[in-house]
């Protein structure tokens, strides 16, 4: 097989190229290791601009779609860890879930991982337009909110039913305004596994509650090892 010269003067043309940046970055830094550290903290700060990517959205959306949502509503800040209660758990040496002979062993770094995490994104605050068809609620105002958007339906249902209009009555009799809180995910394991908080409301006394590792399963998401969960 042969290889033109162009092709060789390219590939020699890109080591210099490397060799060149490496000697910059090392006479500002001083050694490999700094450059390292450099260049993967260069990386961090690109992957922050972004608040949520493919891998969270997709996580979100399996625990979102049940819920038939026209449009996503969405609470304006994460839902904090209780630190406290979630650390103990974690500190365990094997967590198992109750409903099957699964369980997840979690390495040291994988731990001191996940604690900073929860630490630094425990007020985090979301952007609007999270989702493609979403709308951003105020987390002061989301009852409220809830409020007006579900008697509205009811109203429509009453109306529907009050004029025998049954196409009308059909389309509103399961329909509800859910608002979402959700945590920032954590991923770990090559973004193969994933703790996450999720909160659905449909009122203050109407709701669902998970907190637990995800993980994916042939490309897509599934609970995993709950830690918490509710209905009310």
């Amino acid at each position: 097989m042969k290889t033109s010269h162009k092709g060789i003067y390219r590939y020699l043309s890109n080591i210099k190229l490397q060799n060149v940046i490496y000697s910059k970055l090392s006479d500002i830094c001083g050694d490999l290791k700094q450059v390292i550290l450099i260049l993967s903290l260069l990386i961090c700060s690109y992957n922050s601009f972004s608040q949520i990517d493919k891998n969270g959205a997709d996580l979100l959306m399996t625990l979102i779609s049940p819920y038939k949502q026209e449009t996503i509503a969405y609470v304006d800040s994460a839902v904090p860890y209780d630190t406290t209660s979630l650390f103990k758990r974690i500190n365990q040496d094997t967590l198992f879930n109750p409903n099957n002979i699964e369980y997840l062993v979690l390495t040291s770094e994988e731990k001191v991982l996940i604690k900073s995490e929860v630490i630094r994104n425990n007020n985090y605050c979301w952007d609007a337009g999270l989702f493609d068809i979403s709308l951003m609620v105020k987390k002061d105002s989301m009852w409220d909110f809830l409020k007006g958007q579900n008697t509205l339906i009811f109203e429509s249902l009453h109306k529907a039913i009050t004029n025998s209009d049954s196409i009308s009555i059909n389309n509103y009799k399961d329909k509800y305004v859910w608002v979402f809180l959700f945590s920032k995910p954590i991923f770990f394991r090559n973004e193969s596994v994933c703790l996450l908080s999720f909160y659905a409301f449909m009122a203050p006394s109407a709701g669902h509650h998970e907190m637990g590792f995800y993980k994916k399963n042939k490309g897509k998401w599934e609970g995993w090892i709950g830690l918490s969960s509710g209905d009310w």
